[in-house]
């Protein structure tokens, strides 16, 4: 098993659940930027709102991904 290949994280809230890795994440952790996105650190805790809301896995095959630009490889 690997983080952010088929292990995915979430943080229980009082209203529910939240994926780690959302939009705007400032905490280096669990945040897209440093914690999933490639050519960073890497180790997967911070892809799980990258798949629930772009519904792809491009992260691992792309370095130029953010929430901001680019959610696809081309």
């Amino acid at each position: 098993n690997k983080y952010g290949i088929d292990v995915f994280e979430f943080t229980i809230l009082n209203k529910g659940l939240q994926p780690y890795g959302i939009q705007g994440d400032t905490d280096t952790l669990y945040s897209f930027k440093s914690a999933c996105a490639k050519g960073y650190n890497s180790n997967g805790h911070g892809c799980t709102a990258w798949v629930i809301y772009n519904e792809n896995m491009d992260y691992l095959h792309c370095d130029d991904l953010s929430w901001d630009g680019k959610h696809k490889c081309d």
